[in-house]
Parts: structure tokens; sequence; C-alpha cells
């Protein structure tokens, strides 16, 4: 896969999961992907194979000791196979839980977004109390508890 004998979509590494769950995200997911039709932003054409987001979500949760990952209804049947992961590997394993997603207008919500904001220099950081991180929130005087 990495030296470029495989073309886009003709092979995946698969994680060994349980093919007769009746839940789809069980079903041997992709753990690598093959990409070859843009170069990598940092290493160019030096690699042409991905990890998919099923396979790194939480793992990176993980290793960086995130308690609690958060994510939209969508993730919903995703959940099994990131506890199944982490479980297999033996690693820590982040408590991950579904909201409906939160739309409030007049802010950025985005993780990207306020990446972009931050990167450029529109905003001081991420506990900026113009934004709505939980951690700028904390900055603006709400405690973490309301009695």
């Amino acid at each position: 896969m990495r030296d470029g004998k495989y073309k886009p979509r003709e092979v995946f590494l698969r994680m060994k999961q349980d093919i007769t769950d009746g839940n789809p995200q069980m079903w041997d997911l992709a753990a690598y992907r093959i990409k070859t039709d843009t170069p990598h932003h940092r290493t160019g054409w030096d690699w042409k194979i991905y990890p998919t987001y099923d396979f790194t979500h939480c793992l990176c949760d993980s290793f960086e000791g995130i308690t609690h990952s958060l994510c939209t209804t969508e993730f919903i049947l995703s959940r099994v196979s990131y506890e199944w992961l982490n479980k297999s590997l033996g690693v820590y394993e982040p408590m991950q839980r579904e909201y409906g997603r939160l739309n409030l207008t007049g802010t950025v919500l985005s993780k990207r977004k306020i990446l972009k904001l931050v990167e450029d220099g529109y905003v001081r950081g991420w506990d900026d109390p113009r934004l709505y991180t939980l951690i700028a929130i904390r900055r603006r005087g709400v405690p973490p508890v309301l009695s």
C-alpha cells in the first residue's frame, strides 16, 4: 500500500471486527485507505496511505487524554466501534457522548473555524471570552457548576 502498488479504492487495511454484528459500524471498518489524487500538505507525495476517521478518532482522544468526546448524533452508531478499538488495544477509554447539533447565531462553534481565528490573530486564544469554548465561558466568569 505504501509504495503505490495499489490504486485508491483497490485495497483497504481493515480492522478485524464482527461481520455478523447488527450494527454496520462493526463490519470490518477500513483503518487505512490509499489517496493519490493530491499531495499531502506537509510530506508531498511521500505517503499514499492515510488513516481513516473511524481508526484515528478514538485513538487520538485516548492518547491526548480527552475525558469526554462530544459528537453530534450522526455518530451514535459509531460509539460501538470507538469503544471496541480502544478496548481491543488496551488503551485509555474516553467517554463518548452524542448530542443534537447546537446552532447559535453570532458566534462560531466549529473547531476548524476557531483554530483559523486563533492562527490568524482575530482572537487571543481558545480562551478568548468572545468564543463559546468551555475555557472561554469559564474565563467570562461562569463557574463549572451552577448552583
